[in-house]
């Protein structure tokens, strides 16, 4: 394969944001008067956006008036704390200056809302992610093809020219549907033993592995 173009996911991929997803899920659960989650019962569900880790993470059945009503706390809550507790996994920073120094073009494509992909990637990779998306309206997410077609039209990249870089089976299943070779990382949210379950094609240990494969 010619790769021009790697598109990474962020969270569990590029960044470890459990504890920050825990404590905002835990700010609607206080809100709520819900018991708090603990950061292993938030892990399983990220990677499907918002309403899904509320959905599977308040205590069932909700109604959907109940939901929306939990996603807009979270969503009111959420810009002023995106931050908190984040931190790039170690070796990433390192791992993205190499890519780059040999000519790749590095971008990120999230589930999380877009001002805070933008947000985390200028904070953390500024100068080495060249391109950032989150959740757009009218654009489904991951794992929906459209959402890499829509990143792959905007920068004029091929899907052969292509490589997809995650850690959930969200991020297989992304990279099935839209016809791209993936690497899926054992260091995030899932484990190796999930991610070949879920029909990893090939598996990475450390950083350092992506940079030998490419």
């Amino acid at each position: 394969m010619s790769t021009k173009l790697i598109l990474f996911d962020l969270d569990g991929t590029l960044t470890d944001t459990v504890d920050n997803l825990t404590s905002c899920v835990n700010h609607v659960m206080q809100v709520f008067s819900h018991p708090e989650k603990t950061r292993d019962e938030v892990r399983e569900p990220v990677g499907n956006g918002v309403r899904i880790l509320l959905k599977t993470t308040l205590p069932a059945p909700v109604s959907e008036e109940y939901l929306d009503a939990c996603v807009a706390e979270y969503m009111r809550y959420y810009p002023e704390h995106w931050m908190d507790y984040v931190k790039p996994y170690d070796g990433i920073s390192a791992l993205l200056d190499a890519l780059k120094s040999r000519g790749f073009v590095l971008a990120c494509l999230s589930n999380k809302p877009d001002a805070a992909t933008k947000a985390i990637c200028k904070t953390f990779f500024d100068g080495q992610i060249a391109h950032a998306f989150g959740e757009r309206s009218g654009i489904p997410r991951k794992p929906d093809e459209k959402s890499v077609s829509s990143v792959l039209d905007e920068l004029g990249f091929t899907r052969e020219e292509t490589l997809y870089v995650g850690d959930s089976e969200v991020d297989v299943k992304t990279a099935q549907n839209a016809g791209l070779f993936g690497v899926f990382c054992t260091w995030g949210f899932r484990s190796e033993a999930q991610l070949r379950a879920a029909g990893a094609q090939r598996l990475i240990h450390t950083p350092k592995e992506l940079l030998a494969f490419v």
